[in-house]
């Protein structure tokens, strides 16, 4: 007779047998899981496009060690039972063999075959199985098992995501809030010396890669305007000026225009009240020394810069049979906040 113990481990050596390589499986599933969870978060909730959600990854990882500790235990279980042998006692060998001495045979055959002992979970599956139907033992219900194992990790991370996916909607109309009532502070400054205001639609929806504002000083060609641009959360990160170049003008008078053009409109916005990445994104404008010797020095045809860490000043323009009505050089001073 098989005693309680004994259709314990029965039990457990099918059940390790059919499922523990659907545990590894699992690992893979709720990786890919993991990977669109995380291509819905990148295309409808993006907050910071430079990282990803950790907790959700650092809850993957501590699932799949979770996942690989059990596999292990079960592999050592079946280890133990296919080359101890250990299951001798279950069988009483009436018109039978032994399910131990069945994974003998099939070891001693392997052996000659190959030279070297390979665990079958397959064989022992269906070894534990005949042994179970010949005594009357119930099998263990393994559809339950599966699902059980694939389910976890997809609910758990489901779980975890949607709480996730519901803080994110929230902040995400929280830093539109925000983006509407500076655009809408700046707007009025600029408004107050620009000739045109170009702004994002206050009544769009948020925007993950950020919104702009840009003040043109005077309508005309040989324009002089401001560009301001915020980040996804609302807050300034970006701020440029630019200033078209009339050739038919000295180097020197260009300079000079520009110079003032950017002190107006540098004036417009210096108090105004909102927020940003760094204060220094609102110095007034300056013209580099040597960006200026070189612009005097060179051709209006030929291109110069100059770059200091979150300051860049540069003068693009086109060849000489190129220049018209659309291509007007121009240079262009921008302070960013990295």
């Amino acid at each position: 007779m098989i005693d309680k113990n004994e259709e314990k481990m029965l039990k457990r050596t099918y059940i390790y047998a059919s499922v523990s390589w659907i545990v590894l499986s699992a690992i893979v599933l709720g990786g890919l899981y993991l990977a669109f969870l995380s291509m819905i978060e990148n295309g409808f909730f993006l907050l910071n496009y430079d990282s990803s959600f950790m907790g959700g990854i650092y809850a993957y990882l501590l699932i799949a060690l979770i996942y690989v500790v059990i596999f292990i235990y079960m592999i050592c279980h079946l280890i133990r039972i296919y080359r101890n042998s250990s299951l001798d006692n279950i069988y009483d060998g009436e018109g039978f063999v032994s399910l131990a001495n069945l994974l003998k045979k099939e070891k001693q055959e392997r052996k000659k075959r190959n030279g070297k002992i390979q665990i079958d979970t397959g064989l022992m599956k269906n070894k534990a199985r005949e042994v179970m139907y010949d005594h009357n033992i119930k099998l263990p219900k393994i559809k339950f098992y599966v699902f059980a194992i694939i389910a976890v990790p997809v609910i758990i991370l489901s779980s975890i995501y949607t709480a996730h996916f519901i803080d994110c909607k929230i902040q995400m109309s929280n830093y539109l809030k925000t983006a509407q009532k500076n655009l809408q502070i700046i707007e009025n400054a600029l408004q107050e010396g620009c000739d045109n205001v170009y702004s994002f639609d206050m009544d769009s929806d948020y925007q993950s890669f950020g919104y702009s504002i840009s003040g043109y000083l005077y309508d005309g060609q040989y324009q002089s305007y401001i560009s301001i641009y915020l980040n996804n959360e609302g807050i300034i990160d970006t701020v440029s000026y630019c200033k078209e170049i009339d050739i038919s003008l000295s180097k020197e008078e260009n300079i000079d225009l520009a110079n003032r053009d950017f002190q107006t409109l540098h004036n417009l916005i210096a108090d105004v009240d909102v927020s940003v990445k760094s204060k220094y994104l609102l110095s007034e404008p300056e013209l580099n020394d040597g960006f200026v010797e070189d612009f005097k020095n060179g051709s209006y045809y030929e291109e110069s810069s100059f770059y200091r860490s979150n300051y860049s000043l540069s003068y693009y323009t086109y060849q000489e049979n190129e220049m018209n009505e659309y291509n007007i050089p121009y240079i262009y001073l921008s302070y960013t906040y990295y």
